[in-house]
């Protein structure tokens, strides 16, 4: 097994503020649903070109995100992957291979599937965000996210953070930006799979970055290793 890829994402839940699982801190209210949308510009995965694939893993949990019993997931699968990328997205992605990756299964907890889905994660010049994925009906979507970047004290940049309890899981590189707060406009998810699964909510939290993950079987790189 090796990969190397690298893109944005993009982090948004039901929680207030600044999703409690970034300080490793339980979520607000004891629960939390929420999704993260990897764009990813390039890489290889297992030799086989992955570049403008889009993945949405949406989650639930109660407690704390690492207590794995306490979550649930679904994997979204950009609809336009071939048969062998579906198939190595959908393992890496629930963090069933080595790696940085491999983290992903702390804050996962049981994928109950993984299901292809059209994704548009669309950025707009202005930094606002919409994520949209459905798996039939267009006028239904399975999930709706919207926001932009959360400013700081009515100041010309957004709040930013560095050094966060999700960096490894999400590949954030060192040396790079760091991650940008988000203030949602809008999220709605529609997974009946998931406990919580169904809601509409507004005014609530997100995180905005890009990530670098890399890894190789050989040795040559290490289960750390999620850094340029």
């Amino acid at each position: 097994m090796s990969y190397t890829l690298f893109g944005t994402f993009i982090e948004a839940c039901d929680c207030t503020v600044i999703c409690p699982c970034w300080v490793d801190d339980d979520p607000v209210g004891g629960h939390c649903t929420g999704l993260i949308a990897w764009d990813i510009d390039g890489g290889k995965l297992n030799g086989i070109d992955i570049a403008g694939r889009r993945i949405v893993s949406v989650s639930s949990h109660s407690g704390n995100r690492r207590a794995s019993t306490n979550t649930t997931s679904m994997l979204y699968i950009d609809h336009e992957a071939s048969e062998s990328q579906f198939r190595e997205l959908t393992e890496v992605f629930s963090g069933r291979i080595g790696g940085p990756l491999k983290g992903l299964a702390a804050v996962s907890g049981v994928v109950l599937g993984s299901e292809r889905a059209t994704i548009s994660v669309d950025p707009a010049d202005d930094g606002r965000w919409q994520v949209l994925v459905h798996t039939g009906n267009p006028d239904v979507p399975v999930i709706l996210a919207t926001g932009e970047p959360k400013m700081f004290d009515e100041g010309p940049d957004p709040l930013t953070l560095q050094h966060t309890a999700l960096d490894k899981e999400l590949g954030v590189p060192a040396g790079q930006p760091a991650v940008t707060a988000q203030q949602g406009h809008s999220f709605a998810v529609n997974v009946g799979a998931l406990p919580a699964g169904t809601l509409t909510v507004e005014g609530r939290s997100g995180m905005r970055g890009s990530f670098f993950y890399t890894f190789n079987d050989s040795g040559s790189d290490s289960d750390d290793e999620s850094r340029g």
